[in-house]
């Protein structure tokens, strides 16, 4: 049951950031009922953790969709970005196969999908896109369905997670398991949330951490992650697994809140070696690549462990310059002292000479 609330889930995100490409369509005057009508993808109004209320999952439109392999801020051009045309490629949580139909419309690639959600791959399966569809949990290494796909020995040139291991327990099983999926030059491509968003901070700061049916806090996501937090999974599966893989942020998904234009945010979160942007993103998408020498290279991400210590730097040393102030201005009282001491010794030696 848990398996099948997480992967229900995985619709959820995906179908947010459609959404979220009608939002950016409409005018200004719109945006705030647009953003209410489809939910907002950060921090939840209130937490809805337990709610029953569901998301529609299931509404994508394939047959108009806005395909412009250019367009920004969108998960899945993102995600066709990164693959060349022709490839064979696994879909894993296809959902109702939006992703597949694109690779193959507009890629021609041929594509396998692996979905546990029933409901789910029975739409995928209708629209005829994959090669194969394969109905089973990623982290079920005991399923007969897992089995019979794993005995099949199928290569792929791209493995794709597309907003997946944020609702698994053990993410980095799965992304061990299908290491042994790729070919010689293949990639794993991943989206995932970011949980180190402006409005999930902004809303720490309030003492919130609001639950809702689609976005960040989904209710249904189990683990969360910065770019470089998820550089910290991987190198710990490196360590524990053996298994290298090369790291390269390739593209952010971002988003505006509406009260961002609000100086006092805004200056909240510009510091000198952060640039504001980082704070607005949605998802990261990542490209994974197996090492050939037992290393671990990371491309487009930096760590950002020492804002909060250049922080506390700037606060000792302002600290050390009011100590040495106030050392200044002791040197200085015991220096004016002298001085008026030296003026009345002058001053009583000229009224002894009168």
């Amino acid at each position: 049951m848990r398996e099948r609330i997480a992967y229900m889930a995985v619709f959820r995100l995906k179908n947010t950031i459609i959404c979220y490409n009608i939002i950016c369509k409409t005018k200004h005057r719109r945006m705030d009922c647009l953003m209410k009508k489809y939910y907002f993808l950060g921090n939840g109004e209130r937490n809805l953790l337990s709610s029953t209320k569901e998301a529609n999952k299931y509404d994508y439109d394939d047959v108009n969709f806005d395909f412009d392999l250019n367009r920004k801020n969108d998960s899945h051009i993102a995600i066709i970005r990164q693959i060349k045309p022709e490839s064979e490629v696994l879909d894993i949580g296809c959902a109702s196969g939006l992703l597949g139909t694109l690779l193959n419309r507009y890629r021609n690639c041929t594509v396998d999908g692996i979905e546990y959600d029933e409901e789910a791959i029975e739409i995928a399966r209708k629209k005829k896109v994959y090669r194969d569809l394969f109905h089973f949990s990623i982290v079920d290494d005991t399923s007969k369905e897992y089995i019979s796909f794993m005995n099949l020995k199928r290569k792929y040139d791209y493995v794709v997670f597309g907003d997946v291991l944020e609702h698994l327990v053990n993410p980095w099983i799965a992304l061990k398991e299908v290491s042994n999926l790729l070919k010689k030059d293949g990639s794993i491509i991943i989206s995932l949330p970011n949980i180190g968003n402006l409005d999930i901070i902004r809303a720490l700061i309030n003492g919130e951490f609001n639950y809702q049916s689609v976005g960040i806090m989904d209710t249904t996501h189990l683990r969360f992650f910065t770019a470089s937090s998820f550089v910290d999974m991987i190198e710990n599966i490196s360590k524990e697994y053996q298994i290298y893989f090369n790291v390269e942020l390739c593209e952010t998904v971002q988003f505006i809140p509406p009260y961002f234009g609000n100086g006092k945010i805004y200056d909240l979160f510009r510091t000198d070696n952060r640039n504001i942007e980082e704070f607005l993103v949605l998802q990261n998408i990542f490209k994974l690549t197996l090492s050939n020498n037992k290393k671990i290279k990371v491309k487009g991400i930096k760590k950002e462990n020492n804002y909060f210590q250049k922080i506390n730097d700037d606060i000792e040393r302002n600290c050390k310059e009011i100590e040495n102030l106030k050392e200044e201005n002791k040197l200085l009282k015991e220096e004016s002292e002298f001085l008026k001491k030296e003026l009345e010794n002058r001053k009583m030696k000229n009224s002894v000479k009168k």
